[in-house]
């Protein structure tokens, strides 16, 4: 059986990363459109290098909304979730933490 562990993490942005994330959406999702655009013009046409320029479109448009997401969960446990993706000095701002009962 298979266990899911969620936690609602709300994590701000600055105005330079929230424009970056902004850009890769729209961007990957341009690339996303186009490629599959190029694969009903490939059919409709019978163009082998429409094939290709769809796939790399595609791939290109992926790789874009999987930039997009910039913090990501890396571990979830009864009690902590530890985040990927945040750079030093956004982790100094945060005030120490220490454990306790």
């Amino acid at each position: 059986m298979f266990v899911r562990k969620n936690a609602q993490v709300e994590i701000g942005l600055c105005e330079e990363h929230r424009s970056k994330r902004v850009r890769n959406m729209i961007i990957g999702g341009i690339l996303t459109v186009s490629g599959i655009g190029l694969i009903i013009a490939a059919v409709a046409f019978d163009k082998g290098l429409l094939v290709l320029l769809a796939i790399v479109a595609l791939v290109c448009g992926i790789v874009f909304m999987v930039r997009a997401s910039m913090i990501s969960v890396k571990k979830i446990d009864s009690k902590f979730v530890w985040i990927k993706g945040v750079c030093r000095p956004f982790l100094d701002m945060l005030p120490e933490w220490r454990g306790g009962a």
